[in-house]
């Protein structure tokens, strides 16, 4: 089976045999630049450093396993100080789930129990797990796999709908903000403000496309909901923060996240380009190394809804997106680039270099010719 697509789509992805850099390989020797880190999670690439390699060799073998629940291990102790010294403000402890999703499931148990309030707020264009509350809270085409049955879960349109504009078609970026907010708030006064729980939203979403928030928005929602007035088998797995612990410091020690600010401009001008380049691209949105394309029909329209079923364009893009030597997550209609923070500038350059090919192929098969294009914008 395969992970939200048809189980027959088996047949369409390479098979895998190893990695190396930001590079994977399969078993016809065919390499494959990874334009997404995966899901957005193989952030170093398929190079994992010797130190992580060590750290979970010697944890399996000093003391596999512990449940959170009857002992306190060494690394728990170790990773919580070092999560002490690097979060922000007065936050000094942390739980440690097995995956996002169950980090989800705790953050609304949590809340339900602070506050004795049910009800959970979240947006349509999101996503936060499979899992049942997660599930439930997540926004997108993948709830209506059985999640939408569980009480409790309220969603609300974020800045960035299709089909309108908050505060109308000419409202300022601070118009819209407020305009959304006031949604929000009449929203949360409808559903009874202590019958809420708590609101989760992505500080960026995105498997909905890069949807950066404005300026102003969560500081207006944290403003709105201020509250009046957990336990897992693998939480805390000493393997996994033996782990944790040795990649943090490896992002530290290699100035990870300020290598990849530094970057962050020449991955602007190559969305920028290939956004003018492009009159199947709408628009683009990036920040840091993180970036999305909308595709657009000759109309303009959006080629796919959430619920109507992929373009056949796609399936030529698709096509041209392996043949060139990319792999990488899929969310038509949008258009993800992010790939592995390790990346080189030359490494870069030749991935978008290779997206720029794929386009070609998803400009022909739109109908789209190059003098159709017109200026594309950097939009939210």
């Amino acid at each position: 089976m395969m992970t939200w697509v048809p189980g027959s789509a088996r047949h369409k992805v390479p098979n895998m045999t190893h990695g190396e850099g930001v590079y994977l390989y399969d078993d016809n020797g065919k390499q494959y630049l990874d334009w997404t880190s995966q899901a957005v999670c193989a952030n170093l690439g398929h190079d994992v450093p010797k130190a992580v390699v060590d750290a979970a060799a010697h944890q399996m073998a000093e003391l596999p396993f512990v449940y959170g629940g009857i002992g306190i291990t060494e690394v728990r102790t170790r990773l919580n100080q070092l999560m002490s010294e690097i979060l922000p403000g007065d936050l000094r402890a942390a739980v440690y789930p097995s995956s996002g999703a169950e980090a989800n499931e705790a953050g609304i148990m949590m809340a339900r129990r602070f506050t004795g309030r049910q009800k959970v707020i979240s947006w349509y264009r999101s996503y936060h797990g499979a899992t049942a509350n997660a599930g439930a809270a997540t926004g997108d085409f993948r709830r209506w796999y059985g999640s939408d049955e569980v009480p409790g879960f309220v969603k609300a349109f974020n800045p960035f709908p299709l089909f309108f504009t908050h505060g109308g078609k000419n409202a300022s970026e601070e118009e819209q903000v407020q305009a959304a907010l006031n949604m929000l708030e009449e929203q949360i006064l409808n559903e009874g403000p202590d019958n809420v729980a708590s609101i989760v939203m992505e500080s960026v979403v995105g498997a909905g496309g890069c949807l950066v928030m404005p300026p102003g928005y969560m500081q207006g929602i944290r403003a709105l909901y201020k509250p009046l007035g957990w336990g897992s088998t693998y939480q805390a797995h000493p393997v996994a923060m033996a782990v944790a612990y040795e990649n943090i410091k490896y992002l530290i020690q290699n100035n990870i996240v300020g290598r990849a600010a530094g970057m962050a401009p020449l991955f602007e001008a190559c969305m920028q380009k290939l956004a003018n380049d492009h009159p199947c691209i709408k628009q683009y949105r990036a920040i840091g190394m993180f970036g999305c394309f909308d595709v657009q029909t000759l109309s303009g329209a959006n080629p796919k809804l959430q619920h109507e079923a992929a373009h056949d364009a796609f399936a030529k893009y698709r096509a041209a997106y392996i043949e060139n030597g990319l792999v990488g997550l899929h969310r038509y209609p949008h258009i993800h680039c992010a790939p592995p923070l390790s990346i080189t500038e030359e490494e870069l350059i030749d991935g978008f270099q290779r997206l720029d090919r794929a386009l070609d192929v998803l400009d022909d098969a739109l109908g789209f010719e190059k003098e159709d294009q017109v200026p594309s914008e950097q939009a939210i």
